[in-house]
This record gives C-alpha cells, sequence and structure tokens, in this order.
C-alpha cells in the first residue's frame, strides 16, 4: 500500500479509515442495524464531531483527526454513532 500524498490523499486515507471503523462498530456491536452516513472531515474548534440527522451526515473535526490520539477520534465516532 502507497503512502497517501498531499492533503487531499490525507483526507481520503482518514475517510476510508472512518468508515472501516464505522462498519466495524456498527457490526460488532449493533448487529448491523444503523444504515451508512456520509462521513465528513470538517468543522473544528471545540466541537470534536457531530450528528445532522436530515443530510445523514456524521462530521469529525478534521483537526481532531490530525492531532489527536486515534483512540480518541474513535471514541467520537462512536459517539456521534449513538446519535443516528
Amino acid at each position: 500500500m502507497t503512502e497517501p500524498r498531499g492533503e487531499s490523499d490525507l483526507h481520503r486515507a482518514w475517510g476510508r479509515k472512518l468508515y472501516r471503523w464505522w462498519h466495524h462498530y456498527n457490526e460488532e456491536y449493533l448487529d448491523g442495524v444503523l444504515r451508512v452516513p456520509l462521513i465528513e472531515l470538517g468543522g473544528g474548534g471545540e466541537v470534536l464531531g457531530s450528528w445532522n440527522i436530515s443530510k445523514r451526515l456524521l462530521r469529525i473535526a478534521e483537526e481532531h483527526v490530525a492531532t489527536d490520539p486515534w483512540l480518541c477520534v474513535m471514541e467520537t465516532l462512536r459517539h456521534e454513532m449513538a446519535h443516528q
């Protein structure tokens, strides 16, 4: 597997990883009952993640993914999944 090059490749790699973990948690702990949302990197500030029910959009702050330990990002992902 090649290393990501540039910011857009890095974002795609993060997105793929978030989707893989979303599927893992959905299958492992929720028996696959959730529908796959659109997962987006964005936002920031003090908001680490958000869920928009009308758009079915799960957003994780880009800065959170870039700077915090991955286990913290996974906690945010699971928290936002709970809103689904």
